[in-house]
């Protein structure tokens, strides 16, 4: 690839983040952010935006600590397993059926980065957290 190319999409790379919020101290927001919530769904709040809001970062990542070249190293790293537990429980726990919707197709776009035994070890922490957290 020529060097021209390279620097673009490295600039086009920072620009996506700048936008996204990645920038210096905007990360620890995001990070303590997503541990709170995190911290709330472990203890069994059940409100559909709290358990998606958990499965998104785990599907995104937060907190972009470093690039190893164009790929972003997160501080709460991408979890494609624990992804797909909190969107199938934030699906399941939703009143409305558009949010309902909405949480079951993400699920279902993260299910196709996972391998059978993923997705095995995905439903069974979300049976195990349901049980755990009846309604």
């Amino acid at each position: 690839m020529p060097q021209r190319w390279t620097t673009f999409f490295a600039a086009a790379v920072l620009v996506a983040n700048l936008a996204c919020g990645a920038v210096p101290g905007v990360e620890d927001d995001q990070v303590s952010s997503f541990e709170e919530s995190l911290k709330q769904a472990e203890q069994g709040e059940d409100d559909w935006s709290v358990l998606f809001g958990v499965g998104l970062g785990y599907a995104m990542g937060v907190g972009v600590m470093s690039y190893d070249g164009f790929e972003p190293v997160y501080r709460v790293p991408r979890n494609y397993v624990q992804a797909h537990k909190w969107f199938n429980l934030a699906a399941s726990r939703a009143t409305d059926p558009t949010f309902a919707t909405l949480s079951a197709d993400t699920r279902d776009l993260v299910a196709n980065n996972l391998s059978p035994d993923q997705l095995a070890e995905a439903e069974r922490l979300a049976r195990e957290w349901d049980e755990a957290h009846p309604r």
